[in-house]
């Protein structure tokens, strides 16, 4: 028996020179004609991320189907996420009303920093949603703190 040496191999997998150019040997290119169109890649690339779009809307089995994902439902998250460590509604884990008042404040300031970063780059009920949501928390902060 002879002795095989084992080890690894690096191949580079990159699609571009340094340069920018397509290289000829890149994996993943046609053998012929059509090199450097790239509809192959594009079309399978496609196809992935709608399989991975419909995993994610078809839900995984293990609970209720959930909403798509927008700036005014990741808002109204943070809220109730807020109405919850303000006691002001339960956890759905617990089944209790318990006061968090570091988190809540902390939730808050997280949707005050989104109201400052993205002034001037929402629709206008996204703003105004906001706007109020944040008035709306600081208030039943307030009421938390005293009571």
């Amino acid at each position: 028996m002879t002795e095989e040496k084992k080890g690894f191999t690096v191949s580079d997998k990159r699609r571009f020179t340094p340069e920018g150019e397509t290289r000829e040997d890149a994996p993943g290119q046609p053998e012929s004609g059509t090199a450097g169109t790239g509809t192959a890649d594009t079309a399978e690339q496609a196809g992935s991320a709608k399989k991975a779009e419909d995993r994610r809307d078809s839900g995984s089995g293990k609970g209720p189907e959930l909403p798509r994902v927008n700036f005014s439902m990741f808002v109204l998250s943070l809220s109730s996420s807020v109405m919850m460590a303000l006691g002001e509604i339960e956890d759905p884990i617990s089944g209790k009303a318990e006061k968090n008042l570091s988190m809540a404040r902390h939730t808050i300031d997280i949707l005050a920093m989104l109201e400052e970063k993205t002034r001037g780059n929402l629709a206008k009920d996204e703003g105004e949603l906001l706007t109020s949501i944040l008035y709306d928390l600081r208030m039943a902060y307030v009421r938390a703190a005293k009571g």
